[in-house]
């Protein structure tokens, strides 16, 4: 994140607008996956102005919190000891019961090759850092819009039942 802290004005997006009237309850939920401890409670001070916020230290509980909380997002450092963002990515596309949760990869990384391994995990998103955090809060913003049109869309109807 740059600058001291989450101290960024939400973007003028319709969705953020329309979701501040909601109680905490109805909220969508981020879960901020960041083993260093500074980022990751900047990242959620940041956040909980907008959604309900969950947090992990390392890819092995993000698995574990992603599966007990379904969370609407996952954001995710890449770089984590024990299992990294991309291997958590990767286990939670193949996972039928959580493959439907966006996951934003970020990374200090910002080789061709380490964007293509995150994506290659079936990402949805992939973040350098330093990031702004109002461009961050905009994605996390329209992955959770995209998905809300959707699920009305097909009407919560199972996948083989659409056809």
């Amino acid at each position: 994140m740059t600058g001291d802290g989450p101290e960024v004005a939400a973007p003028q997006t319709g969705g953020l607008e329309e979701e501040q009237s909601e109680t905490e309850a109805e909220k969508p939920m981020v879960l901020i996956v960041e083993d260093n401890e500074e980022l990751r409670h900047n990242l959620v001070r940041f956040f909980e102005n907008y959604f309900r916020v969950a947090e992990a230290e390392d890819g092995e509980d993000g698995l574990a919190k992603a599966r007990s909380l379904n969370p609407d997002v996952i954001i995710s450092d890449v770089m984590m000891p024990g299992m990294d963002g991309t291997e958590m990515c990767r286990r939670i596309k193949s996972d039928i019961s959580l493959s439907h949760i966006p996951v934003i990869l970020l990374t200090a990384l910002s080789t061709s090759e380490s964007k293509i391994a995150g994506l290659n995990a079936n990402a949805d998103d992939y973040v350098t850092k330093p990031f702004e955090s109002a461009v961050l809060l905009a994605r996390v913003d329209n992955l959770i819009r995209n998905r809300n049109m959707l699920r009305r869309q097909f009407g919560g109807k199972p996948v083989d039942d659409i056809n």
